[in-house]
C-alpha cells in the first residue's frame, strides 16, 4: 500500500465540492483515493456553513452540511470511504 498523502482542505475545496465548481473533480478525486488524508480544520466547515447560510438560506445550509462531502473530511479525517 503507497504512503499516505495528506492533502488540507481549506472553505473553498469543500465549496466547489458542495456546489460543482471549478476545482471540485480535482477535490473530489484527493477524496476517493484510498492513500490520501483530507482534513478539514472546524475554523473552515464554519466558514463554509456561514458561506451557505449568507447565500442560501438556513435551511439549504443545514442540509448541505449533511452532505459527505461536507462532513467526512470535517468528521472522519478526509475520506468519503466508511470508516
Amino acid at each position: 500500500m503507497p504512503a499516505e498523502q495528506v492533502y488540507v482542505f481549506d472553505a473553498c475545496a469543500v465549496l466547489a465540492l458542495l456546489q460543482g465548481e471549478e476545482g471540485s473533480a480535482v477535490a473530489g478525486e484527493l477524496l476517493l483515493e484510498e492513500s490520501h488524508r483530507c482534513p478539514l480544520h472546524a475554523i473552515h466547515a464554519c466558514e463554509v456553513y456561514d458561506d451557505l447560510f449568507r447565500r442560501d438560506g438556513e435551511e439549504v445550509a443545514a442540509e448541505r452540511a449533511r452532505q459527505p462531502a461536507f462532513a467526512a473530511p470535517a468528521l472522519r479525517g478526509g475520506s468519503l470511504r466508511e470508516p
